[in-house]
């Protein structure tokens, strides 16, 4: 029995380094925050961030405003003339094309397969 109690007294020291390595590794993964680089950083050196406020919107002056509006109510002038000059009821200004659009509600036609069924 005396001789186990010399062993573990002997054995103090060292467990005692063992323990002051792992008390020094886990307070420094504590101090960690996680993957990837710190916000604020710019490759790998922390950086100062100063938030400038943000450059103010630029508005529209009346003649601005003025010149939208006239050439609006210009392209308006051009569909009604063109719709009452031509009787059809909504026909678009746009160039005719031979495709259709895909939201069109008309369906296409699809061409008919023989549905004769396979022969033995």
């Amino acid at each position: 029995m005396l001789n186990i109690i010399q062993s573990l007294r002997a054995e103090i020291p060292h467990l005692q380094k063992v323990l002051d390595l792992v008390e020094d590794v886990s307070s420094s993964a504590s101090e960690r925050r996680g993957p990837g680089r710190p916000r604020g950083t710019a490759g790998g050196v922390a950086s100062v961030v100063s938030r400038s406020p943000a450059p103010q919107k630029r508005g529209m002056s009346a003649e601005g405003k003025a010149r939208i509006s006239a050439a609006k109510k210009k392209r308006g002038a051009k569909a009604k003339r063109a719709t009452a000059s031509n009787p059809q009821k909504g026909e678009s200004l746009a160039p005719k094309t031979g495709a259709r659009s895909r939201f069109s509600k008309t369906p296409t036609k699809r061409p008919q397969r023989n549905r004769t069924p396979p022969s033995c």
